[in-house]
């Protein structure tokens, strides 16, 4: 009885453990044997040491999306005035060189300029006597439609012999007239512009009111005048 009683023992014992391991598997207890979680799997998957912060790189300047979000240059419109025609269209090709150089946007329009005359005359020479002189003289030679300039300036005492809008009539006056041996006659472009021309600028604000300011400082009886500035 003995000898059995040993073997019996041993086998109680060990279903006593078969069992308490099945139970602890029941109860989702991980034996030491049994593989690694799901964590344990990702936390060796992680690798902290091997970790690197990625950094979103810096958006260029010239990108669209930088473009969008760059502050807009203000915007200046300015009027010059009072200005001949000559003046104004230096200050047209002044500012379309600024334009060209500074590779940006500046537009000018010129207004204000009165169409030229041509006139026919002959310069004063003697003053009044003189011109009376020539008077006489011509209306002999059947040139009965003059004038003599009496009003006071460089043209005093001049003779006019015709006015013209067309440059092609008064050439044909003036070769007319040098057929006859009217040898001191001249042909003159007049400008009736005046000082009544005027320019209007727009661009961006702080280039164009340096240029503006800089025309007016050596043009003292030009008129500024700003006609809109936005931002």
């Amino acid at each position: 009885m003995k000898a059995l009683r040993v073997p019996f023992l041993l086998l109680l014992i060990f279903n006593v453990i078969a069992a308490l391991f099945v139970a602890l598997n029941l109860l989702g207890r991980r034996m030491p044997w049994d593989e690694p979680g799901e964590s344990a799997r990702l936390g060796r998957q992680l690798a902290p040491e091997q970790i690197r912060l990625v950094t979103t790189p810096a958006v260029p300047a010239s990108s669209p999306r930088a473009a969008a979000s760059a502050p807009v240059a203000g915007l200046l419109c300015s009027i010059v005035s009072g200005l001949t025609q000559d003046e104004a269209q230096q200050l047209e090709g002044q500012a379309q060189e600024y334009a060209q150089r500074l590779e940006m946007s500046i537009s000018a329009r010129v207004s204000g300029i009165s169409a030229p005359s041509y006139w026919v005359h002959i310069p004063p020479s003697g003053g009044k006597e003189g011109a009376t002189r020539r008077a006489e003289i011509l209306t002999r030679a059947g040139l009965t439609d003059l004038i003599i300039i009496r009003d006071p300036g460089p043209n005093q005492f001049a003779i006019s012999l015709g006015l013209f809008r067309s440059e092609e009539a008064a050439r044909r006056l003036f070769d007319q007239l040098r057929k006859r041996n009217v040898i001191n006659v001249r042909l003159t472009v007049r400008d009736n512009t005046g000082n009544n021309a005027r320019v209007e600028l727009k661009g961006p604000d702080q280039i164009l009111d340096a240029m503006v300011s800089d025309f007016i400082s050596t043009h003292s009886h030009a008129r500024r005048s700003d006609s809109c500035h936005a931002a």
